[in-house]
C-alpha cells in the first residue's frame, strides 16, 4: 500500500492477520512526491515541444492573467496525466 503525497512518498507491506492486517514493514521517501512526478510530466511536455521556446517563456513568466491561467492550466493537466 502506498500513499504519495504532494511531497513524500510513504509504503507499506501488509498481510492479513485474524484481526485485520499486519504491517511487515514500511518507509518512505521523504523527497519524491506527486509534485515532483508533475514536474516531470511537464518537463517531458518541455522536451517533446522544444520549438515552442516563446510559449514556454510566457508559461515560465507569466505576464498577463491569460498567461497566468495557461500555466495553471499546465499544472493541472499534468497532474491529471499522473
Amino acid at each position: 500500500m502506498y500513499d504519495l503525497g504532494a511531497g513524500t512518498l510513504d509504503e507499506s507491506v501488509i498481510r492479513p492477520s485474524p484481526g485485520g492486517f499486519e504491517v511487515v514493514a514500511s518507509d518512505g521517501l521523504p523527497d519524491v512526491g506527486g509534485l515532483d512526478l508533475d514536474a516531470l510530466v511537464v518537463r517531458h511536455a518541455r522536451t517533446v515541444t522544444a520549438g515552442a521556446g516563446a510559449a514556454w517563456q510566457r508559461l515560465d513568466w507569466p505576464q498577463t492573467p491569460g498567461d497566468q491561467l495557461a500555466r495553471q492550466g499546465l499544472w493541472l493537466a499534468a497532474r491529471a496525466v499522473k
